[in-house]
C-alpha cells in the first residue's frame, strides 16, 4: 500500500492507493487498514 500526506493551507489530506482502490481523508492524519 502507498500512502502519503499532501498539506494545504487550511487542512491536509491523507491518499492511500490499496487495492487499486484510492481514499482520500481530509482533515486527518490517521488512516485504517482492512
Amino acid at each position: 500500500s502507498l500512502c502519503y500526506v499532501r498539506l494545504g493551507v487550511d487542512s491536509h489530506q491523507v491518499h492511500c492507493r490499496q487495492r487499486g482502490v484510492r481514499a482520500v481523508r481530509s482533515r486527518t492524519l490517521r488512516v485504517q487498514f482492512a
